[in-house]
């Protein structure tokens, strides 16, 4: 049987997103993007809602890979080949 996986970015005092802000609590890096690039291998589809699914869809089909780093370019490859729903 599968299993339904939920993921997200939480700060240690439980943030996840502050109104009108950017999520600027998170360091987005080389160490995070290898840490998700190896949790996303293992990943057998996503269940996106409508919103999701269409900034990913919209996100990584208009991206530029000449100006990413190698391990963003990875997670772009990655991503692109698992089924979303």
């Amino acid at each position: 049987m599968a299993r339904i996986i939920y993921k997200t970015h939480v700060s240690l005092n439980g943030l996840i997103e502050m109104p009108g802000d950017p999520a600027d609590w998170v360091i987005v890096d080389e160490e995070l993007f290898r840490y998700s690039n190896n949790l996303e291998r293992q990943v057998g589809g996503y269940l996106w809602g409508r919103g999701m699914y269409e900034n990913n869809q919209a996100l990584w089909s208009a991206t530029d890979t000449q100006s990413m780093e190698a391990y963003v370019v990875e997670y772009m490859q990655i991503w692109k080949q698992i089924p979303a729903i």
